[in-house]
């Protein structure tokens, strides 16, 4: 196994666009830790992008206030995806695509 580190970002999409405010990115750094099996970090990878959305929510540049859990559930996915092919590991990429 590698141990990799990644910086991943996606753009949080608010669904009221006449609110004419840009939507910020949400950013998270995730690593692959060799000392734990790609399971292990296949979830820490998930609750870390879970805790980035959640987070970003709180923030006014990311999400609206009328932003429903579909909008963070898309953004947590989002961040997975990301932080899976920033990292670039195959195990990692393989279990992505099976649970995908």
């Amino acid at each position: 196994m590698k141990t990799g580190l990644a910086l991943a970002a996606v753009i949080a999409f608010s669904a009221p666009v006449a609110l004419a405010q840009e939507a910020g990115n949400v950013t998270a750094e995730f690593k692959f830790e060799n000392n734990l099996t790609t399971e292990a970090n296949y979830e820490a990878i998930e609750a870390r992008a879970n805790t980035a959305c959640r987070s970003a929510t709180r923030r006014s540049d990311t999400f609206a206030p009328t932003d429903t859990r579909e909008v963070v559930e898309a953004c947590r996915t989002d961040l997975v995806d990301a932080a899976v092919a920033a990292l670039g590991i195959q195990e990692l990429t393989d279990m992505h695509d099976a649970r995908s």
